[in-house]
């Protein structure tokens, strides 16, 4: 499917989806944050720059807004942009927290969570 290319978004557009991705540029690998949304029934594609990807938090990730049927091709939207957005943030913060999930049993894993979070 073809996608244009948009210069500015709008923060109660509806969007199909966000991720954030490292990708090769001139300058070398950086992050960038690449929102796909609907204008009419076109989809767009805007991408921002975000920062170097060695300096990026977290690991590269992609949040659906909605989703396209196979079957009939209609678009159907759930989020939009500004709501991505927010979603995006919350969860770059989430994963900047030290702990470390280890499989254990429940008791033990009980007994480490709590023994992690003394000490943070």
């Amino acid at each position: 499917m073809l996608k244009l290319i948009a210069h500015s978004i709008k923060m109660d557009e509806p969007a199909l989806n966000l991720s954030e991705v490292d990708l090769q540029s001139g300058r070398g690998w950086r992050r960038y944050r690449i929102i796909t949304l609907v204008r009419g029934d076109r989809l767009f594609e805007y991408k921002k720059d975000l920062c170097p990807a060695k300096r990026a938090s977290g690991s590269p990730f992609r949040i659906p807004g909605g989703y396209i049927d196979d079957q009939t091709g209609r678009i159907y939207i759930e989020h939009t942009v500004g709501e991505l957005i927010d979603i995006a943030e919350q969860w770059k913060l989430k994963n900047r927290t030290p702990y470390n999930i280890v499989r254990q049993n429940l008791l033990e894993g009980y007994y480490y969570q709590n023994k992690v979070r003394r000490q943070n």
